[in-house]
């Protein structure tokens, strides 16, 4: 919506075109942050923009990387360790744009970076569905920019709505006037 892209579109303004994107999940899923963290310390390229559900996570980043080098502008729950779509306090609407602006802002950095969720019943590496879906979508700046140009896309899809519609309006017109077929009641 206008609304949505109104909100990246300052967010993004007041971190610039060249950023480094993060996103660590650690409240109902953890992640060992610190560790990833300072072992991705002498190759992230500031600004930053850290895309978290944890406060005590984006404090950590602001003491390692400096605290006017991170960006991040979720309203985080004051609860460590709640998940931010179980917190009822929470407007949901700006949830959901926070969310969506994360996604977008972690897909327009230049470098983007996630680390694996513990998950005790696996062996291997698991990761957020959210940080594959951003990096999807940083991977893929052609689909980026088709949804962040979400005004041009909606007038091309309205087009295609309305002729779509008109076939079957004709299609049906036209079979009102084909004669029932002889026998038919």
């Amino acid at each position: 919506t206008p609304m949505v892209l109104q909100a990246f579109e300052a967010k993004l303004a007041r971190i610039g075109q060249s950023y480094t994107g993060i996103h660590i999940r650690h409240t109902d899923y953890s992640t060992d942050y610190q560790t990833h963290l300072n072992a991705l310390r002498p190759h992230v390229l500031a600004p930053i923009y850290v895309a978290t559900d944890n406060r005590a996570v984006l404090d950590f980043c602001r003491v390692l990387f400096g605290q006017d080098q991170v960006f991040n502008f979720t309203v985080l729950p004051e609860i460590a360790g709640q998940p931010i779509h179980d917190n009822v306090a929470t407007n949901a609407q700006q949830s959901n744009i926070d969310a969506i602006c994360d996604l977008l802002l972690l897909a327009s950095a230049k470098t983007f970076h996630y680390f694996p969720i513990s998950n005790s019943r696996t062996g291997g590496p698991v990761y957020s569905g959210f940080s594959r879906l951003a990096e999807l979508l940083h991977k893929d700046q052609k689909l980026l920019r088709q949804f962040l140009n979400a005004e041009e896309f909606s007038k091309s899809a309205r087009v295609k709505l309305m002729l779509q519609k008109s076939m079957y309006r004709c299609k049906g017109l036209l079979l009102s006037f084909v004669p029932a077929p002889r026998g038919a009641n």
